[in-house]
């Protein structure tokens, strides 16, 4: 992306730019509509006693539950809030990923469209719960291997570690995501 005006930008990024803002609307506009989860309690719990790990989970849900509370109030919105950016932000991950494989609009479209309407990514993308904040850091380690791979770039390896290390504050998981790279890889 070298030097490009915004007019230049949105021409190029507008299918990704139009999914994000559909999964911020629908998100958004449906978050209060349904009751909390039972375990969204429990992590907004978490919240108010940080610490470095729980019984039942890494310490990063109970960062994300401060701070939505801080910014947001004590709402059903607050907890939501970070679920659905991170819908969000998995969607510009995944029209990126297209585009820098050679996909043209049409195939960002459907890539795009692919994860908007799969009910798991809705659901989970509307749950204060590790699970979306998983999904999102697997699929930026996988980004950041790809481009790994393509670029061949070193620098890749230190941010693959950093999201490693965020994603394993988040869930143990994330060492699935791992070895099934490396078994790709092999």
């Amino acid at each position: 992306m070298k030097n490009l005006r915004v007019s230049e930008w949105l021409k190029e990024y507008w299918v990704i730019i139009a999914f994000i803002l559909a999964k911020l609307l629908i998100h958004f506009s449906t978050n209060t509509i349904y009751e909390l989860q039972r375990d969204a309690f429990l992590y907004s719990a978490l919240g108010e006693h940080l610490a470095w790990g729980y019984h039942s989970v890494p310490p990063s849900i109970g960062v994300f539950a401060n701070i939505s509370r801080f910014l947001f109030g004590d709402t059903t919105f607050a907890l939501r809030f970070f679920p659905t950016v991170t819908g969000a932000c998995s969607i510009l991950l995944i029209g990126l990923m297209v585009r820098e494989m050679g996909g043209k609009k049409l195939a960002q479209f459907i890539a795009c469209l692919a994860f908007l309407t799969a009910p798991s990514f809705l659901r989970s993308n509307t749950l204060f719960q590790p699970v979306s904040f998983n999904q999102f850091y697997w699929l930026l380690i996988s980004f950041l291997t790809f481009r790994l791979i393509r670029t061949n770039k070193q620098q890749y390896w230190l941010w693959i570690g950093v999201v490693s290390g965020l994603a394993f504050l988040n869930k143990y998981s994330v060492f699935t995501a791992h070895s099934s790279l490396l078994a790709d890889m092999l």
